[in-house]
């Protein structure tokens, strides 16, 4: 029997395609809708979207805190469509593949994301998420990863161990908490390597 009971995936780069990261699509449609330059669109999310990623604040608030900062009014329907536009929402084929299989083996399937409500809403909407036992996404418990704490509110989803837990994430930093803990770690780059560290650790006595 292996000595794991649970496995953690990342949604963004691990379960959803790595391509949506940095929000591009996002600059895209900003800069040629607004023509604001990127350098000041990165600056304007970058310093609110940890609050948007933490559920602290609304899809409003968010848009006009960014719209002071860059001297723009954002429609109703910019606000309204703009999440419409990522397309990460629906699981890569093999990685849904990959989290039945691994619960269909009897581990504890457990999501944990930094992630922003609009998005896990599209995924929630399209199924994304029925295959897991467990949620812990950023904009719902209020925390984001690298935060000690919702690695805390991963294990406690988890049911188990921290030695008894994988957590799987393309960001390095944020394997380092888990590290800490105790817990094993894979970083991802592609769906092949996930899959073939995983049940190397899986099928450890």
């Amino acid at each position: 029997m292996s000595k794991y009971k649970a496995v953690l995936f990342d949604w963004e780069g691990v379960i959803g395609p790595r391509d949506t990261r940095d929000f591009g699509w996002l600059m895209t449609r900003l800069t040629k809708e607004y023509s604001v330059e990127e350098t000041e669109v990165v600056e304007a999310l970058g310093s609110t979207i940890g609050d948007f990623l933490e559920g602290k604040i609304d899809n409003a608030t968010f848009w006009q805190r960014a719209g002071r900062k860059l001297g723009v009014t954002f429609t109703d329907d910019f606000q309204n469509t703009i999440w419409q536009d990522w397309h990460g929402a629906t699981p890569l084929p093999e990685m849904q593949e990959l989290v039945r299989e691994v619960k269909a083996r009897g581990f504890r399937t457990v999501v944990f994301s930094n992630i922003l409500l609009p998005s896990a809403q599209q995924i929630r909407e399209r199924g994304g998420y029925q295959d897991f036992d467990a949620e812990v996404l950023s904009c719902e418990v209020g925390l984001k990863k690298p935060d000690p704490a919702i690695y805390d509110k991963a294990l406690e989803a988890a049911q188990c161990l921290p030695e008894e837990c994988i957590f799987i994430d393309d960001v390095p930093k944020y394997l380092v908490p888990a590290q800490d803990l105790g817990m094993k770690t894979i970083l991802a780059s592609s769906a092949e390597q996930i899959k073939q560290d995983l049940f190397v650790l899986l099928d450890k006595k």
